[in-house]
């Protein structure tokens, strides 16, 4: 049973690594790691990107404009193929 993990983020770069790494921590492998960027304008993009480099489970969606954390969750559950949704804000 495979986990997808939605991750809402709109400049959240001073944080966004921990919250990431406590995703990719769990015991469970069977996990995808969906980080929504909501236009953060930040080094947050970068962060995932290179989480992305490092481990296969991570995927990034990027937003064009801002359009709050509703539509950020949006976009990544549309990403979403695993059995259960989880969200990690």
């Amino acid at each position: 049973m495979k986990i997808s993990v939605i991750m809402a983020n709109y400049r959240g770069e001073a944080y966004l690594q921990a919250a990431m790494d406590s995703v990719l921590r769990q015991t469970r492998r069977d996990l995808e790691l969906i980080v929504s960027d909501d236009a953060s304008g930040d080094g947050s993009v970068g962060l995932v990107r290179a989480a992305m480099a490092a481990d296969a489970r991570v995927k990034l969606v990027e937003a064009p404009q801002n359009a709050g954390p509703g539509a950020a969750r949006n976009r990544a559950l549309d990403l979403a193929s695993g059995d259960w949704i989880a969200v990690s804000d």
